[in-house]
């Protein structure tokens, strides 16, 4: 980059993208508003767009993709010829599939994602699937469109790789680019917002709440799309109508002629329901203001604008639960998160919302506007230019990789210099079992890297202290440990995803030679010198409850059948059977993690989903869960097992290695006394996580520590009486 430029003074950004300049279309508005707040604050800003490479031109049909493509080239002129004129080139990825060498540019180039084209490309190649009477039309049209998503995908993949910075709107977009893209540069991930002044209009025009539930009105706000849900809103309403026949409709900023959005609906759903074609910003808050819920049925978004404008004028939203309206609800309003295309449970969803008491929805209603308060426009514009300074403030001579470690955002490494590296999955409240994990390996030793591979947002004992490396999040653990929040796009349920991530860090730290994986609901009790003496004298697991498994054991003869039949040859016949929740290897174990890799692999081409938990009934040749499958991958290897009993998971008295909280209800969920009442004491388990709540991370106050500590006191004293009562 060029030394001249400063970060001292004012940036100079070029805005790029193949859409037209129009206030109405979401990817605009992004830019638009970024543009407002980096002009308030000093910054001059222009954009190289649509309109300006084909002023006059209607961005409509056939033309349009041609133009589209054509726009790459108009951009990379424009560039080369006023290039000297700008500091940063904030351009949709896609449109500038060049580096800043081949364009003489001397500045730093962004490549943001306002919807990540991978995601978008997915759901495009499943509308036939999904709706299979929809028209395909003429094998021309598919034939040419085919050729231009082709060619805008790989525009795509060569810009996010020659960029200097890619800026996407959610962690799952990140962790895609890093593990399908191989996206080597630096990734930050920021959400959008809302301005002050369009959260005040909101507020005050919204009507009381308890006028809003009467009016029964759903609304929704989006381009009328396939994408957007057009096609399941015909049923969506008959099934709204059905539990509430007084429900209303509102569709705002269709921007589609309402014959053809009443045609899609069918006749009867589409009576009564009142098409908004086109609004100015200002007449949102109006439009919002008598509305009940909304409703946001879309199958991939960048962030969802739409779900937090109706969340900020105090409308429950009910959306599929995808990236972006996930970041938004799942923390504080999962309830309103429902399983994409699941119509049944998002219209039951809704009608919960319309039939609900005045005071439940106004709790709801004041919970939905304070989802909001920590996405703020001017916020993310100031973080935005911040990272933009640090890329500038690199100067020309260092690399990628150095200016990812300036940003703060690339971190490999401090695990290069440990022997061992840690790493678990977890999802939803799983964080608290997570932080007394995180506490119980702190106690016995262990110092080095944490990695937490995760779907959803960050714990609340984590946000304020974790900071954004690359596309994962660093929480301190002491002075020197360091948990990392690994953000996972993959819909695999996590137990079935356990070998995947394990290879990944792996591959991210060629110098480690001990790998642990513990689930997040076990706590560690001997000292963290055991394990790696452990895994020094091969794959180190522990016996499941139900232990012995011979050799001539049917279930184990179906495995080896099915090896077999698949091309895996048996190498050892264990008698054992192990538990999943632990494993420890060496890198020289590596082929254990890939034959399990390649035997989830092997199940879903027999028709398992692996999104489930359970994989298969109880039918040959009975592989049932993840666990089945890692006992058939120790018998592909020829790696020595070292293995402790049940008892070292404290499944039976004596053990002082782990324990394990096995079970529907986890410790950090039980209500201790009342347990105890049903003659189930406190457990081993219970006692050492609520001792491993408080340090190094605090995940409880000290109020709630107090409750259950008691708890677990009072439920020991009941559990003893009970024993003695029955004996």
């Amino acid at each position: 980059m060029d030394p001249q430029i400063s970060a001292s003074r004012p940036l100079r950004i070029l805005i790029v993208l193949d859409l037209p300049w129009d206030v109405r279309l979401g990817a605009c508005r992004v830019w638009m508003e970024l543009a407002e707040q980096w002009r308030a604050l000093g910054h001059s800003v222009e954009q190289f767009s649509f309109s300006e490479a084909f002023p006059g031109v209607r961005a409509t049909g056939y033309s349009f993709s041609l133009q589209r493509i054509a726009f790459m080239r108009k951009a990379a002129g424009f560039v080369r010829a006023n290039g000297h004129r700008f500091d940063i080139i904030d351009a949709l990825i896609g449109t500038l599939p060049f580096s800043r060498e081949e364009l003489g540019f001397g500045g730093a180039i962004v490549a943001r994602s306002v919807g990540l084209y991978r995601f978008y490309g997915r759901f495009e190649e499943s509308v036939w699937r999904r709706w299979p009477r929809l028209p395909r039309g003429s094998l021309a049209g598919r034939l040419f469109y085919w050729f231009v998503r082709r060619r805008l995908w790989r525009a795509s993949e060569t810009a996010v790789r020659k960029a200097d910075l890619v800026n996407v709107p959610n962690a799952e977009e990140a962790a895609c680019l890093r593990e399908e893209s191989g996206v080597a540069n630096a990734i930050i991930v920021q959400p959008y917002g809302l301005t002050q002044q369009l959260r005040r209009a909101l507020e005050k025009a919204a009507a009381n709440p308890s006028d809003r539930l009467a009016q029964k009105r759903i609304c929704f706000i989006g381009m009328w799309s396939a994408r957007k849900g057009a096609h399941d809103w015909e049923k969506i309403i008959e099934r709204v109508r059905a539990r509430v026949p007084a429900a209303q409709f509102r569709f705002l900023g269709t921007m589609t002629e309402s014959g053809a959005v009443r045609s899609d609906l069918g006749p009867g759903a589409a009576e009564g329901v009142e098409l908004i074609t086109d609004y100015k910003p200002d007449e949102l808050p109006a439009l919002l203001s008598d509305c009940t819920v909304g409703a946001f049925p879309s199958y991939v978004e960048g962030f969802g604008l739409a779900v937090l404008e109706q969340l900020a004028a105090g409308l429950p939203t009910v959306s599929y639960n995808i990236a972006g309206p996930r970041d938004l609800l799942e923390q504080r309003l999962p309830q309103l998160l429902v399983p994409s295309g699941d119509i049944e449970r998002f219209a039951a969803a809704l009608c919960d919302i319309l039939l609900a008491s005045a005071p439940v929805y106004a709790q709801l209603s004041r919970e939905s506007a304070e989802a909001t308060t920590r996405f703020s426009w001017s916020e993310i514009a100031r973080d935005t230019l911040r990272a933009y300074e640090t890329l500038l403030a690199d100067g020309c001579h260092e690399t990628k990789s150095a200016t990812s470690a300036r940003l703060n955002i690339s971190g490999n490494p401090r695990a290069a210099a440990r022997r061992s590296v840690i790493c678990t999955l977890y999802e939803g409240d799983y964080h608290l079992g997570l932080g007394a994990l995180v506490n119980s390996l702190h106690a016995r030793g262990f110092r080095g890297d944490f990695h937490a591979g995760f779907r959803g947002e960050l714990p609340p004992w984590s946000r304020e202290a974790a900071r954004k490396v690359e596309t994962v999040w660093l929480f301190d653990v002491g002075e020197d440990s360091t948990l990392h929040f690994v953000p996972l796009c993959t819909k695999q349920h996590f137990n079935n995803h356990k070998p995947s991530f394990v290879l990944h860090l792996m591959e991210r730290y060629p110098d480690v030679q001990n790998f642990f994986f513990f689930d997040p609901d076990i706590v560690v009790r001997a000292d963290w010198d055991f394990f790696e003496r452990w895994v020094s004298r091969g794959i180190a697991v522990c016996e499941d409850v139900n232990n012995y498994m011979p050799r001539h054991h049917p279930v184990r003869q179906a495995w080896k059948e099915y090896a077999q039949k698949n091309g895996f040859p048996i190498r050892q016949e264990p008698d054992k059977y192990y538990n999943a929740g632990f494993f420890g290897v060496r890198r020289e174990d590596k082929s254990f993690l890939e034959n399990w890799q390649q035997l989830f692999a092997c199940r879903a081409a027999d028709g398992a989903d692996l999104n489930d938990f359970a994989l298969s009934d109880f039918v040959y040749p009975y592989m049932a869960t993840d666990q089945d499958l890692m006992n058939l991958a120790l018998m592909l290897v020829d790696r020595p097992i070292t293995a402790v009993g049940p008892e070292g998971m404290g499944f039976r008295p004596g053990g002082y290695v782990m324990s394990h909280a096995a079970g529907e209800i986890k410790s950090w969920r039980k209500r201790f006394v009342w347990e105890a009442l049903k003659a189930r004491a406190p457990t081993a388990m219970d006692k050492e996580f609520v001792q491993h709540t408080q340090n190094p991370i605090k995940i409880c106050s000290a109020a709630q520590l107090a409750w259950k500590r008691t708890g677990v006191t009072l439920g020991s004293a009941i559990g003893r009486f009970y024993r003695r009562a029955g004996a």
